[in-house]
Formats: structure tokens, C-alpha cells, sequence
């Protein structure tokens, strides 16, 4: 599913917080969005996954506008993870992955024949010796390894939403969190991530946006010979 945004801008009362935006993302494609905080990165996010509405400009996927759609609809076909996700603590990892299959009520109704699925998933976020535990049982960073699975068990989804899910992760979990995404959304689906790690993006990133003051001041290409080059320039001081 193509991902095309047209001449997005977005204002809170008098202030723009977007400008302008244009960038057509493709199927399979892995695209990170950086720049320095109060650049509108969230913002955009916000609007992709159809929180926000657009002031101007449109947001389509697969050549239909995602603002049109029912929030079922919406919830049906995008998946995303934002930077302060919530589940009960008292819920074990397992029901809180499989809130990503049936929604909130799989936390209260629980279906058993969804624990292979449930634990491929955590397998694939190196978690599943953590299954049985609850959520105030695990680390923070486990935390945020449980929720990214939950949005990456949405098997239908057509879009990936990724606000900065690598914080406060070491390097072994973001290896796993990049590869589970990377492997999510070939070949058919579109994954937007945000990090402040160039690390992470210049190992996984097929396309960088660079945003600077709700504007993309540069789109690259990842692996691209002159990429890193350009990316540090860009984001020196963020």
C-alpha cells in the first residue's frame, strides 16, 4: 500500500505547525523521520495515523483518504505506536501483545489459541521468556518491547507507526525492535519510525526526511555513498 502525503499544514490556532509537506512512501519501504524536538515530527505522526486532522493537504493510502475513514477503519489498517503507550500493569505480556488482534477486549477476553501468534511475536522482540510475567514485573525497556509487538501482531495493516520506540533501549534490543519492524512491513506495508539514534537510522533507513520547523529540509536515501555525510551535517546540534 502506497503511503502519498499532498501539501500537509497543520496549525494550532494562529501558530503553523506544519508547512507544506509533500513525500510519497512505497510499499516495503522503511522510511525514519528525524530533526531536532518541536520540529513537528510527532505532529506529522499524529496526522499519518489519523489522530489529527490536517488543516491543509491529504493524507491517502492506497489512493484513499485516511481522514474519510471510520477510526474502525483506521484501526483496521494502521498500526501505531506512540511515544507513552499504556496497558493495565496488572496484564501479563502475553494479553497485553494480544490487545493487538482483537483490541482492548483481548485484555478481558483472552483467547488461548492466539499464544503461538502471541509468541512468534515475542520470540521476534527477544521477550519470550517473559510471557507469563506481568507488565509491573519487566523493565521499562521490555515495556517498550511488549508494546512494538502489540502494534506489529496487527497483521493487516497497511501502515507502520513508530514514534522514537528505540528509547532507552541497548543495542541488543534495538537490534531486535528494527529487524521484527523491518520484516513487518516487507513487502506489502509502509513503516514510518522517528529516532533521535543516527545508528539506528543509518543502518535501516531506505529513506531519511530530515525536518526542521514543521518542513523536510532534506530527503536521502538510505545507504546512499553520500548519506551519512549529509544526514550528520543536517542534524548537527539536534
Amino acid at each position: 500500500m502506497t503511503l502519498q502525503v499532498l501539501g500537509l499544514s497543520l496549525s494550532f490556532g494562529k501558530r503553523p505547525i506544519l508547512k507544506g509537506l509533500s513525500f510519497v512512501a512505497k510499499p516495503g519501504e522503511l522510511n525514519f523521520i528525524v530533526g531536532p524536538n518541536g520540529a513537528g515530527k510527532t505532529t506529522l505522526l499524529n496526522v499519518l495515523s489519523g489522530l489529527l486532522k490536517p488543516s491543509e493537504g491529504v493524507v491517502t493510502l492506497h489512493g484513499a483518504n485516511i481522514h474519510e475513514w471510520s477510526p474502525e477503519n483506521r484501526a483496521a489498517r494502521i498500526a501505531s505506536l506512540g511515544q507513552h503507550p499504556h496497558s493495565p500493569p496488572d496484564l501479563s505480556v502475553a494479553q497485553s501483545i494480544a490487545m493487538g488482534i482483537n483490541g482492548a477486549r483481548a485484555a478481558f477476553d483472552f483467547d488461548r489459541r492466539h499464544l503461538p501468534v502471541v509468541q512468534e511475536h515475542a520470540e521476534e522482540m527477544g521477550i519470550e521468556a517473559l510471557t507469563r510475567k506481568r507488565l509491573s514485573e519487566i523493565s521499562g525497556g521490555e515495556r517498550r518491547l511488549v508494546f512494538a509487538a502489540r502494534t506489529l501482531i496487527q497483521a493487516h495493516a497497511g501502515l507502520y507507526i513508530f514514534d522514537e520506540p528505540d528509547t532507552h533501549l541497548d543495542r541488543k534490543k534495538k537490534k531486535f525492535l528494527m529487524e521484527a519492524i523491518r520484516k513487518r512491513i516487507a513487502p506489502n506495508a509502509v513503516g514510518i519510525v522517528t529516532s533521535h539514534d543516527l545508528n539506528v537510522v543509518e543502518s535501516y533507513a531506505e529513506r531519511i526526511l530530515v525536518m526542521e520547523d514543521g518542513q523536510i529540509i532534506e530527503d536521502l536515501r538510505g545507504q546512499e555513498q553520500n548519506t551519512s555525510e549529509i544526514l550528520h551535517r543536517a542534524t548537527q546540534g539536534f
